[in-house]
């Protein structure tokens, strides 16, 4: 993120790791692995950061924060993300109903992705297969290879590729750059 011009991304659409549930790659500093939910922070908030510098003043941070089983709630995120300088303009629920509970904390069946922006001029296209602020868009997981997108079957905290294309045709235009600082992972 630090060598990528500034407002050069049109759209950023990101999940970030969750706090100690999965090594994606082993790669040194990799976020969420190692350390304490501080660091892990810290972490978030520097990559958050760099993806404020990089948005163009018409571009649109799509941001999937759920909080995993540790950590601060991924609401309390709002307010650090509006001191650098983000504005909250829409919250989409991704409600997914095939998702299971998990037996060891109290889960759910959601995640939000906040939308958002720098200006109150920003990219958003009218199309939406989505009526409201609830998209349920089923996430297939395992190796049901007649179920969802190859992509969606990688790995425990992917999401859907559907879900990824949706956000790009609301919040972006043909031939605008799009970034996952996370690359998927």
């Amino acid at each position: 993120l630090p060598t990528l011009p500034a407002e050069s991304i049109d759209l950023i659409v990101t999940s970030p790791p969750y706090f100690k549930v999965k090594e994606y790659g082993g790669v040194e500093g990799e976020i969420g692995t190692k350390g304490n939910i501080d660091q892990y922070n810290e972490d978030l908030i520097n990559v958050f950061t760099q993806c404020y510098k990089t948005l163009t003043p018409s571009g649109v941070f799509c941001l999937n924060l759920d909080k995993g089983r540790e950590g601060a709630s991924a609401w309390e995120f709002i307010l650090i993300l509006k001191q650098l300088g983000f504005r909250l303009v829409d919250t989409i629920i991704w409600y997914d109903r095939a998702r299971r509970r998990e037996t060891t904390y109290l889960s759910h069946s959601y995640e939000p992705i906040f939308i958002l922006t720098k200006t109150t001029n920003f990219t958003l296209n009218k199309f939406s297969p989505h009526q409201n602020d609830v998209w349920e868009i089923q996430h297939y997981k395992g190796t049901t290879m007649q179920k969802g997108d190859q992509w969606d079957r990688m790995g425990i905290a992917t999401f859907p590729v559907k879900l990824v294309e949706e956000l790009m045709k609301l919040y972006s235009n043909p031939n605008d750059t799009v970034l996952d600082p996370f690359a998927g992972s």
